[in-house]
Formats: C-alpha cells, sequence, structure tokens
C-alpha cells in the first residue's frame, strides 16, 4: 500500500507507521505506545486490537505529515 493509501485510513499498525515514516520497527512501536497513550489523555475510543493501532489524524498532527 502507498503512503497516501495510508494516510487515507482510519488507523494505522505499527508495521504501517514504519513504513510511513521510515524508522525501525522498533521506532515505530515506541511511537504507537506514545500515542496511544495520548489517545487515552484525550478522550478518543481505542479499540481492543492485537496490533496497537493508533488514529491517523493524530500521526499527522504529530509528525507533521
Amino acid at each position: 500500500m502507498e503512503e497516501k493509501d495510508l494516510l487515507k485510513k482510519q488507523y494505522l499498525t505499527p508495521k504501517e507507521l514504519q513504513k510511513l515514516l521510515r524508522v525501525p520497527y522498533k521506532t515505530a512501536l515506541r511511537y504507537s505506545h506514545e500515542l496511544r497513550k495520548q489517545m487515552e489523555d484525550e478522550n478518543y475510543f481505542i479499540p481492543e486490537t492485537r496490533n496497537k493501532i493508533v488514529l491517523t489524524k493524530l500521526v499527522k498532527k504529530k509528525f507533521g505529515l
């Protein structure tokens, strides 16, 4: 999936975050945990999934995409 297609999704997995930001997987996972904490603090719905998915709009805001 291309980067522009990833940015259209509502949620991103750490693997997609890794591809989008071009960072190692562990870094993407760390960002994912930080963003989930932010989602919790701002009272966003957090789906209970095996992959720690995060809201795409927060990724865009945090990384200026």
